[in-house]
């Protein structure tokens, strides 16, 4: 049983359907005066030759692990046509560091497999929170992925939190 609902599944969801996604969340976050987090996923290791040969199949497929680890609330979407994203409802920081570090550990442990090539992946991931670290999903967003960027200067399967952005 799959955990997470799919939208990279159904469709390829480009940024701006991607910030739609992230505002209804807000909406709801507001609403009932809660947070949510969101962590952003940029790969390397052997994903990267992958990535350059057929990125949709690849897509997939780690979309599907990422959704066998998540909860059944959180949302896998993609964020652009080599970037995923997980949305976590009524999640603050601590629980999405938590949800991040089982996701890094899975991509890391287990080889994926697309068109018969198995490769093992790492992964740069970078979370944020509403409303601590931005208040709009634009914002949100780039602060997620600047934190992304952050760990793609550190070491394979590193997680930086949008609070460390400010400690540079």
């Amino acid at each position: 049983m799959s955990g997470a609902i799919n939208l990279s599944e159904e469709n390829d969801l480009n940024y701006t359907n991607f910030l739609e996604r992230l505002n209804l969340e807000l909406e709801r976050s507001k609403r009932y005066n809660r947070s949510f987090s969101i962590c952003m996923f940029s790969l390397g290791g052997g994903g990267a030759e992958i990535l350059a040969a057929d990125v949709k199949p690849f897509i997939r497929e780690l979309s599907r692990l990422i959704c066998d680890v998540a909860r059944i609330p959180d949302i896998v979407v993609s964020s652009s046509s080599e970037e995923l994203a997980l949305i976590m409802p009524e999640t603050p920081i601590p629980g999405a560091f938590t949800a991040a570090d089982r996701i890094r550990r899975r991509l890391s442990e287990q080889p994926i497999s697309v068109d018969g090539k198995e490769v093992k992946l790492t992964v740069s991931m970078g979370v944020a929170a509403y409303p601590d670290h931005a208040g709009d999903p634009q914002s949100l967003a780039k602060v997620a992925k600047d934190a992304m960027e952050l760990a793609r200067t550190r070491e394979a399967n590193s997680i930086v939190s949008a609070a460390e952005l400010s400690e540079q």
